[in-house]
């Protein structure tokens, strides 16, 4: 996460969406700069958490300053969380989150559990954005293939030019089209966030 307060904005980073991509670019140019654990916090933590600190610090009122943030296909997305869990660099002591010994069948049955397992529990886009009931709480959506959207934002917002490099990219990796009763269960879970990302993003 991200706070300009003389830009007026916040950008929340949804995870493998670009995250270390737009905090490489914009971190110098933000006052503040939230790295793990709290580097994807969602919007019901930042309103629960860091709004009542501007109001009392920066004396920005929610009224004051966007919330902002990417979103990516939301079927590309959760193909981007099978293909980084299965990078051969994954730290040992995150051993438990590989997906190098699954298909990404195997990956979608565990996501698609009401208790997943800790390599599929990488939550949902929509809860992501959302207020607790479901409303979508962030005022701006920018879909990562329209960057340069985002980037001509966050340079009018700086007044300074802004260009997001391409970091921390999964590696190249195909998935195998999943069998289509799964495939259509994993739609009916992302329904949501597809929704959103169709209707609200830019």
């Amino acid at each position: 996460m991200l706070i300009s307060v003389s830009g007026r904005f916040v950008f929340l980073s949804l995870p493998k969406v670009a995250s270390t991509s737009v905090e490489s670019a914009l971190g110098p140019h933000c006052t503040v700069t939230v790295r793990r654990p709290m580097k994807h916090t969602t919007y019901r933590s930042f309103m629960h958490l860091w709004a009542p600190i501007l109001e009392k610090k920066a004396r920005l009122s929610r009224e004051d300053y966007e919330v902002v943030c990417l979103i990516r296909d939301p079927m590309e997305w959760i193909k981007s969380w099978y293909r980084y869990r299965s990078r051969e660099s994954i730290n040992p002591r995150r051993a438990r989150n590989s997906t190098r010994e699954l298909t990404f069948a195997d990956f979608i049955e565990a996501y698609l559990q009401d208790e997943p397992p800790p390599f599929a529990r990488v939550g949902n886009p929509a809860r992501f954005v959302s207020e607790k009931n479901g409303v979508v709480g962030v005022d701006r959506i920018f879909r990562l293939e329209s960057l340069d959207a985002f980037q001509t934002y966050v340079t009018a917002r700086l007044g300074k030019e802004i260009q997001i490099p391409r970091l921390n990219v999964s590696p190249a990796q195909e998935t195998e089209d999943l069998p289509p009763k799964l495939h259509r269960r994993l739609q009916e879970r992302l329904n949501r966030s597809i929704s959103i990302y169709e209707n609200f993003a830019k």
